[in-house]
């Protein structure tokens, strides 16, 4: 079984969303600190797909490592662990 994998957005340390806010109702936008981004992985055989949000990687002086991450995000899609 062939799993591809697709980084949906980019690691910035923050996400934003959206919720009601619970006296007006109205959305609010509301960010929180993160250490995982979404990531789309695809079965190649059945066309399957799955959004997980995956721990990132961070250098010995705690830098995002780009790279080592999409190292994990093939790791995961071969049948690894997250």
């Amino acid at each position: 079984m062939a799993v591809t994998f697709e980084q949906l957005e980019e690691f910035t340390g923050t996400r934003e969303y959206s919720a009601p806010d619970r006296d007006t109702h109205e959305a609010v936008v509301y960010t929180q600190n993160t250490t995982n981004v979404l990531v789309r992985f695809t079965d190649g055989e059945s066309g399957r797909s799955w959004n997980m949000h995956v721990e990132v990687l961070f250098d010995e002086d705690r830098v995002y490592d780009h790279e080592a991450t999409l190292g994990k995000f093939a790791e995961i899609s071969a049948g690894g662990t997250s």
